[in-house]
């Protein structure tokens, strides 16, 4: 397991050093941001 973070959704940084993952973590992309921004996010990157 890692992960990644991106300002722009384009240039990716592995920031695995700085975390660390509880038991039974899986796969996926879980992240929690404002409606407002969610609706940029999608309407720029559709």
């Amino acid at each position: 397991m890692g992960a990644v973070e991106s300002t722009d959704l384009k240039n990716w940084k592995d920031i695995s050093n700085k975390i660390s993952f509880t038991g039974g973590v899986r796969h996926g992309t879980v992240f929690k941001v404002p409606h407002k921004l969610a609706k940029k996010l999608i309407q720029k990157y559709k």
